[in-house]
């Protein structure tokens, strides 16, 4: 009999249904419950104890005597006995399951990449002795390398893995050590295609996946793999932006290298759909942290600011053997980038230098059919009447002919001078400073029209002099210097009226600098 107390063991009920020695009773939640005895006999509840049913199913044959029962908390029960007897069930309590779980992944064209496979809910009563699975992928996008089990719950299994379709993989796998706890099966490698486009779906699926032959269950979480576009400025696709992705779109536009469709579209960081030197630029102000993203049709002035900018090719140093040549562009406003491609015969090229005005840029040339194309970009900007860059030559012939077919600014093409393309200054010039006042730095421009030793200094109001910003021998030609408001000694002056004075030959001029911190 079984009897049922309700008052804490006062008053006990005998219950309907129960059958003779019974030795253990165990209940699972409040309703449910069973009862177990001699000769494999049990019993089980579904109301609390009210009623009680044989429940013999699965059991087979005498088992001797049951002496207790059990529960897990996931429902499982088991019941214990004479003869080494165990009995275990599910009945009354959901079938215990494992969550395999795909990770949400975003990966790039090119990219090699793992991907991992989670488990979870795994219980010490669901011990993992063995899995099988049938994969699926899409071989458009992914291909298969592999799979690696070092550090996963697998390391120690026997495991087999076979294509034995193109996109289909199979795997199966078993150890005589059981896997008990949560955390990564295995990892399977796979390499993205690099013709995949930005925003195209990888799908992975199962099929068959089976543990222990189907105890515990399987139940999925599944994620998605994700094509990325590359990332804006990761020209070298390495997974950061440096001054050295600004560097390869500079030999690229001068045809040293040859980019991929992905590091193209990384380098367009200006989204107007070409790749220039301003990429390069803006990529670079991005390094330095004067701007904290890229934006879509970034510009620093409209474009119709630079359709009055002309480019000149200037003639400075010449002797027998040698000749020296300067690309200027007057009375320009910010550049941040410049591209120059200019046409030569009866020359050899010796090498191309930075003056001061573009010091602080990368700059890269290259030659090819007797057209050479030079590069620049920086991260601050240059104004006034702005020497690009110095070329020397070697003479080769008497016949010499030079001319520059294209100049670009910040992605904008000007206008190249006519006739020869050669224009030095017709006189001396120190222009005003610019801006002015000025509070961080100001840009001084000046002219020569020949050869001469130029003397550049700002002095105070009472006639001292307070830095000497140039002091040399000069060719012919258009420049700018800047002062940043320090004196030679590097400390930053007190706010005021400044003067700065240019002497180069008889020449001798002098222009009124504010400065204001």
């Amino acid at each position: 009999m079984i009897y049922k107390t309700t008052d804490g063991g006062n008053f006990w009920v005998g219950q309907i249904g129960a059958s003779q020695y019974l030795s253990s009773v165990k209940f699972k939640d409040m309703n449910e419950g069973w009862a177990v005895g001699v000769d494999g006999e049990m019993v089980h509840t579904t109301d609390g104890g009210t009623t009680w049913y044989l429940d013999t199913t699965g059991i087979g044959g005498y088992m001797g005597n049951f002496n207790d029962v059990t529960f897990t908390p996931g429902g499982k029960a088991w019941a214990v006995g004479d003869y080494g007897k165990i009995v275990a069930t599910y009945a009354g309590g959901p079938q215990p399951s494992v969550t395999v779980s795909l990770p949400d992944t975003i990966v790039a064209p090119g990219d090699t990449f793992s991907y991992n496979i989670y488990i979870s809910d795994v219980a010490l009563e669901d011990s993992i002795f063995s899995y099988d699975f049938k994969l699926y992928f899409d071989t458009a996008f992914v291909e298969y390398l592999g799979l690696d089990i070092t550090g996963t719950l697998s390391d120690g299994f026997s495991i087999d893995s076979n294509l034995i379709y193109q996109d289909t993989l199979l795997v199966s796998a078993a150890s005589a050590t059981a896997i008990t706890y949560s955390g990564t099966l295995l990892m399977l490698k796979f390499a993205v295609n690099v013709n995949a486009q930005a925003m195209d779906t990888v799908y992975i699926s199962f099929e068959d996946f089976a543990f222990n032959e189907n105890i515990p269950g399987v139940v999925f979480d599944y994620g998605s793999i994700i094509i990325a576009g590359p990332l804006y400025g990761d020209v070298s696709a390495d997974g950061s932006i440096s001054s050295f992705d600004a560097s390869l779109i500079l030999q690229y536009r001068v045809d040293k290298i040859t980019l991929s469709d992905t590091a193209l579209t990384a380098a367009d960081v200006s989204a107007n759909g070409t790749v220039s030197a301003f990429d390069a630029a803006l990529i670079l102000q991005y390094v330095a942290g004067y701007i904290t993203e890229f934006q879509a049709g970034f510009m620093f002035a409209p474009k119709e600011a630079y359709k009055n900018f002309i480019a000149l090719l200037n003639k400075g140093f010449e002797d027998n053997e040698l000749v020296e040549y300067s690309v200027y562009i007057k009375d320009v406003k910010d550049i941040y980038s410049s591209e120059i491609s200019l046409r030569f015969s009866g020359l050899e090229l010796i090498g191309c230098e930075r003056p001061n005005d573009t010091e602080d840029f990368l700059m890269e040339s290259n030659v090819k059919d007797k057209v050479l194309k030079v590069a620049l970009a920086g991260y601050k900007s240059v104004s006034g009447n702005v020497e690009v860059v110095k070329i020397k030559f070697r003479k080769v012939s008497n016949d010499v002919n030079i001319s520059l077919d294209k100049v670009i600014v910040n992605e904008v093409e000007i206008k190249v001078s006519d006739g020869s393309g050669v224009s030095v200054p017709d006189r001396y010039e120190l222009n005003q400073n610019y801006p002015n006042p000025f509070n961080s730095e100001t840009v001084i421009r000046y002219q020569l029209p020949e050869g001469n030793r130029v003397e550049i200094s700002v002095y105070n109001i009472l006639g001292q002099r307070v830095r000497i910003l140039v002091d040399k021998e000069m060719n012919a030609g258009y420049y700018n210097v800047k002062w940043d408001g320090r004196n030679d000694s590097g400390s930053v002056v007190a706010s005021g009226i400044y003067i700065v004075k240019m002497k180069a030959g008889n020449f001798f001029k002098v222009r009124k600098l504010i400065y204001l911190r």
